[in-house]
């Protein structure tokens, strides 16, 4: 029970889409961690990225590859706020402006004996999408976020 009561998690959230080269928000909820480190880590709009969902000993991988290939757009250690308990906890950053394209975002916290992962995906674009139901049918609306 104590196992359970003192276990460390993280979970990282941010907007799906976000516009380029502007700064964004995320946010961080959290229980018994005292730092996170994030990593954007920019992929290919047609790369696989099912395996991330399967195994924590894969999220290291990825993280090193990204690094040695040089596809890390943003990396940042966020000290977060200590409660002096055992709840679960909000915090909100603010990221850097990025550039167009296609992200996950790495969340990683922990000593050597528990380390905890969390990921995000994230667009980059000027593009956003509408769709209008009637009885006409279906429209789709394209809005450039740079024409105003």
């Amino acid at each position: 029970m104590n196992n359970q009561i003192y276990q460390s998690s993280i979970n990282v959230q941010v907007e799906d889409l976000i516009i380029p080269n502007r700064p964004h928000r995320g946010v961080v909820n959290y229980r018994n961690v005292e730092q996170i480190d994030l990593y954007y880590i920019k992929v290919s709009l047609d790369e696989d990225l099912r395996d991330l969902r399967f195994a924590d000993s894969l999220y290291q991988q990825f993280i090193d590859k990204a690094i040695d290939s040089q596809n890390l757009a943003h990396k940042e250690s966020i000290q977060l706020p200590k409660g002096d308990d055992t709840f679960n906890h909000t915090y909100e950053y603010v990221a850097p402006a990025i550039e167009k394209g296609r992200y996950v975002i790495m969340a990683k916290a922990g000593k050597a004996d528990e380390v905890k992962y969390a990921h995000a995906f994230i667009t980059v674009t000027n593009l956003t999408l509408f769709k209008k139901d009637s009885e006409l049918g279906t429209a789709l609306l394209v809005k450039d976020q740079n024409y105003r």
